[in-house]
């Protein structure tokens, strides 16, 4: 590890960051259901707050930078989706239509993978810079499609299977001559959940029987000869993995009394589980960009270089 910076000292609840180049956003909760949008530039160290009162209404973690520009939900006006750009001052706007409920979105290259809810959960995506924002649904079932994630057009998500009683990972290629949905995982007694993809590489958080493993998969090889991985094999809870550029990182309750920070390179010639931080407060929602892991505490976000 080379060096770990604090970014924020406030007594604000930051949480949730997400780091794309130059920049981390995350979400800071001020009470009474005030969430706002702030953003860090590693180069000028400038912090500023992106989100007025008109755009504070945040859910969830569901922050993304992307093209140039940071995407937001907020639960005001049917969860409409909001984009600011990272380099300028030109305001606010909106990018979803009013009559579109998204949620748990995600986004890349122009290309917004989200869940509609109904009877039943299904994932649709659409390209954010056609003349026409046009809509397409990729699931149709009666099961529950839920938490998408996408990279180079494959979009990835956690699906409830009726005939097994538990949720398993699939994915669905729009660049596909003849896109499908392809199965994953194969876990039938337990939850396959927390999915992320980035390049090719999925991975997710599944039980082997005692407690949640780390798993991945990738599919750049081919629908029919990938293989799932399992990163870790052990005695403590392992969740909320993330994948960019091949670094893993996810977060563990590794001493049994606090959640730390971990990430496996699949990139190094020997990849190996590395532990990023040990304290005494909880690490959570650990992300990564260019070789930066970003972090929440009970304190503030943190960031580190491995």
């Amino acid at each position: 590890m080379n060096s770990v910076l604090r970014i924020t000292t406030n007594i604000w609840y930051d949480g949730e960051p997400s780091l794309n180049g130059d920049v981390a956003v995350w979400r800071a909760y001020y009470g009474n259901d005030s969430n706002y949008v702030y953003r860090y530039k590693f180069s000028t160290g400038e912090l500023i707050r992106l989100s007025d009162e008109t755009f504070r209404d945040v859910s969830g973690s569901y922050i993304v930078t992307s093209g140039g520009n940071t995407y937001w939900l907020t639960t005001s006006e049917n969860y409409r989706l909001y984009a600011a750009p990272v380099d300028s001052s030109s305001p606010v706007r909106t990018v979803t239509p009013p009559d579109l409920e998204a949620y748990n979105v995600d986004i890349d290259d122009g290309i917004i993978a989200y869940q509609t809810y109904g009877d039943y959960y299904e994932i649709h995506y659409a390209d954010i810079n056609a003349v026409a924002f046009t809509t397409v649904q990729i699931t149709h079932g009666t099961d529950y499609s839920e938490n998408p994630a996408i990279s180079n057009g494959v979009i990835a998500w956690e699906e409830y299977v009726d005939a097994q009683g538990n949720y398993e990972i699939f994915y669905y290629d729009i660049n596909a001559a003849a896109p499908t949905l392809v199965q994953v995982s194969d876990n039938p007694d337990y939850d396959d959940k927390d999915v992320d993809i980035d390049d090719g590489i999925i991975t997710w958080r599944a039980s082997d029987g005692s407690d949640p493993e780390i798993y991945y998969a990738d599919i750049s090889v081919g629908a029919s000869t990938f293989v799932v991985v399992p990163v870790t094999d052990n005695a403590i809870y392992d969740y909320y993995p993330r994948v960019d550029n091949g670094l893993i990182t996810w977060c563990a309750d590794g001493d049994d009394t606090d959640y730390e920070v971990y990430y496996y390179d699949l990139n190094a010639a020997s990849p190996v589980v590395t532990q990023v931080t040990d304290n005494l407060v909880d690490d959570h929602y650990p992300v990564s960009a260019g070789g930066v892991i970003a972090w929440s505490t009970e304190l503030a976000p943190y960031i580190a270089a491995p």
